[in-house]
């Protein structure tokens, strides 16, 4: 027997009906018939928002490190998109004034900044996530990037660009860690490999 729970949001005191995660749109009946596609579809919503959190965290990181080392006069922490905007700013204007192309795509442009300014940040982001997985760590950050984009403005939804996108930047990782399944609209929707789930790093 199959046991699931799921969180609901907008729960009225007077009825039945109440909003689903992720189906913040639609009208679903769960039924015994249904339970185990639901639970599922659930699961794995659960399981991409681990990796938006850890983007965030992440990208956090990254921008705190680079205050803390390049741009201290910038006393102030890094709460909010306030200084994140005043910190990104930074790094752009320094990437401009040396000469070099910003790309902020993904935050690439983070990448590129510790790459011209650190040898041993230049050394660490070649060298491989895994020993038995041919991606670097700059093709992870690349790749958690594009996963964030999905998860959090996209509805987990994975169209021909972005998948292409994905391929083309991290397609070991991306093809190891997850496949797509069409949902209802013939829609690609990123799904997490639960036997990868400890293998990811």
């Amino acid at each position: 027997m199959l046991l699931g729970s799921f969180a609901v949001y907008d729960f009225p005191h007077d009825s039945i009906n109440g909003r689903l995660a992720p189906y913040y749109e639609k009208h679903i009946d769960i039924n015994s018939k249904n339970l185990n596609n639901h639970f599922n579809n659930f699961s794995n919503w659960i399981i991409n928002l681990s990796f938006l959190r850890a983007y965030i965290m992440l990208e956090a990181l990254l921008l705190r490190a680079i205050q803390d080392a390049y741009f201290p006069s910038l006393d102030s922490p890094i709460h909010g998109r306030v200084e994140m905007n005043k910190l990104n700013k930074k790094i752009t204007d320094e990437l401009k004034s040396n000469n070099h192309d910003i790309d902020q795509k993904n935050n690439r442009h983070l990448i590129k900044f510790l790459s011209v300014k650190s040898d041993k940040f230049l050394v660490f982001k070649n060298q491989l996530i895994r020993t038995d997985l041919n991606s670097n760590w700059e093709e992870f950050f690349e790749f958690i990037s594009i996963l964030r984009n999905v998860i959090a403005h996209h509805d987990m939804i994975i169209t021909k660009n972005i998948h292409n996108e994905l391929k083309k930047n991290c397609k070991l990782l991306f093809e190891r860690h997850f496949k797509l399944v069409k949902d209802e609209n013939d829609q690609n929707i990123l799904f997490f490999e639960k036997k990868q789930l400890r293998q990811i790093f």
